[in-house]
């Protein structure tokens, strides 16, 4: 938020400000014209006024977090408090490292000991974070949010780059043929199944469930069947595009009759009498990711349905 040539004022000033027409308070230094919020706070309207006029930073920490206030702060803000200083972190500072705020981050960045966790786990964290602040900001979010849209595929471009694609798999045969860097420079074999909730953790701190299951989720359950069965000209050709995010990949098991019962799937692949390839019949619906997958790991019947519960 820019500060230079605004308007300045005494808290004298802005005390008189503290009516339903007329609305003002002090966060941080800074003078917030809240009258046309009023109506909107989640609170209803008389927890603001009967702060209006004053200095409701003490107030305002204790209900919110720091989300709402760059949420907010920009379109209400009037000016600077005569004298006064800032003492908010930036919203930059704030985004690319570990929080002091009790309960904020997970314990053991906190100062609490684990068994868990290393340095390693502090610096992949750390670089995810700063990762997500570069390339994903809150105006983004709020535009995917709203519009439901996919994610562009200069990010997926960008995840593959940074290694993040490859990191969502896991530890695996698959990172130790992968080529490409880690985020922090970790290597693969000293990547653990810790670092990777430490990035699924990281992609859902963001707050747009949506838009995170749009980034990892089709990748995550479509790739690993192509890396455990395919075979070994599959994968060549598959994995690095899905990795590098060239390509994208879900996984399609449910079906209008039977949901996600895979014992009951009815889509079927018939081999050609070749033997070279199979034709697949049957209809998929509601595939996470599917209306932007590139390939699709499909289950399918290729023989007679045995499946039986007896009452």
């Amino acid at each position: 938020m820019a500060t230079t040539n605004v308007q300045t004022f005494t808290t004298g000033e802005v005390a008189k400000h503290n009516t339903k027409d007329d609305c003002w308070v002090i966060i941080d230094g800074k003078v917030y014209d809240v009258t046309d919020f009023i109506e909107m706070h989640p609170a209803g309207a008389q927890i603001i006024l009967d702060l209006g006029g004053q200095d409701v930073t003490d107030q305002f920490l204790a209900f919110h977090r720091m989300s709402v206030f760059d949420k907010y702060a920009p379109q209400l803000f009037k000016g600077l408090v005569r004298g006064a200083t800032s003492t908010f972190e930036s919203k930059e500072k704030r985004s690319t490292q570990l929080s002091r705020v009790p309960y904020a981050e997970p314990s053991y960045w906190q100062g609490f000991k684990s068994p868990y966790y290393n340095e390693s786990h502090t610096n992949f964290r750390l670089a995810v974070r700063r990762f997500i602040a570069k390339e994903i900001d809150d105006a983004e979010i709020d535009t995917y949010v709203k519009s439901g849209d996919a994610p562009e595929k200069d990010l997926f471009l960008k995840m593959g780059r940074a290694g993040i694609l490859a990191a969502n798999l896991g530890p695996g045969k698959h990172l130790l043929e992968y080529k490409g860097p880690l985020p922090s420079g970790i290597k693969a074999k000293d990547f653990d199944y810790f670092h990777e909730m430490i990035l699924h953790d990281e992609f859902y701190r963001i707050g747009a469930p949506g838009l995170s299951d749009g980034l990892a989720c089709g990748l995550i359950i479509g790739l690993p069947p192509v890396i455990k069965f395919g075979s070994k000209e599959l994968q060549k050709r598959i994995v690095p595009q899905c990795l590098s995010g060239e390509k994208r990949i879900c996984l399609a098991i449910t079906e209008p009759q039977a949901g996600s019962d895979v014992a009951n799937v009815q889509c079927r692949a018939v081999k050609s009498p070749c033997g070279k390839y199979y034709t697949v019949t049957g209809t998929k619906k509601w595939i996470t990711n599917g209306c932007q997958s590139d390939y699709f790991s499909c289950a399918v019947r290729t023989g007679k349905k045995v499946f039986r519960c007896d009452k």
